[in-house]
């Protein structure tokens, strides 16, 4: 979290549009609540769900068929608004 708030943070700060963020991961999405939660950014700009491609991710392909359509609708939301 150091290195976020000392350094993403301020790297978000510097963009003009407010991008879509794909967390790979469940500790990178720890983190955006976390940002979410402070205001930093807002949940509609997270792809929350998305696999983490590491083929130590076992379970990926399931997960990403679970989220398919969470995925979709979360894309087509963000960019109704951006």
């Amino acid at each position: 979290m150091k290195y976020v708030k000392e350094h993403f943070y301020e790297e978000l700060n510097q963009l003009e549009n407010k991008p879509l963020i794909i967390p790979l991961g469940k500790a990178v999405e720890d983190v955006l609540r976390i940002m979410i939660n402070e205001n930093v950014i807002c949940e509609k700009q997270c792809l929350f769900g998305f696999p983490h491609p590491s083929g130590a991710n076992g379970h990926r392909k399931e997960q990403y068929i679970n989220n398919k359509n969470k995925l979709k609708e979360t894309i087509q939301d963000y960019f109704k608004f951006n």
